[in-house]
């Protein structure tokens, strides 16, 4: 699979982890079998937002930490932004989501070009942001 689909699925491992919920435990909550729990968190399938937002609820998360992490973790620490700012965290969220959104439609071809892509932007003076 892809390296998004990887990413998600070792997020969804360690948040598992740090819950102290095993995979059997969490797919008798979603109702589904240990190897789609598995299978999740190797990368080896993808994952649709409605899955994506049963996972949260299940892991007593909401979905929006469970893909960019809490005010005071992840995004907000990576991009250099006191978690108090949750301008910055609603209006980060909403462009992610609504990416995530359109990655979630493309296949493995046409995430490698959006990834391509965005390397080369992210190379590009006029796009990158002042350190």
């Amino acid at each position: 699979m892809d390296s998004i689909t990887t990413a998600l699925g070792a997020r969804i491992k360690t948040l598992r982890k740090e819950k102290k919920i095993t995979q059997k435990q969490l797919a008798e909550k979603m109702q589904v079998s240990q190897t789609a729990i598995a299978l999740w968190e190797s990368g080896q399938r993808g994952i649709s937002l409605e899955t994506l937002e049963k996972i949260a609820e299940c892991m007593d998360l909401s979905s929006e930490d469970l893909l960019f992490g809490t005010p005071d973790s992840g995004i907000n620490r990576y991009a250099g932004h006191p978690s108090g700012s949750s301008d910055f965290a609603e209006r980060l969220t909403a462009y992610q989501t609504a990416l995530l959104n359109i990655l979630n439609r493309l296949n493995d071809a046409g995430l490698e070009k959006v990834q391509a892509y965005a390397e080369d932007l992210s190379e590009n003076p006029k796009y990158r942001k002042e350190a």
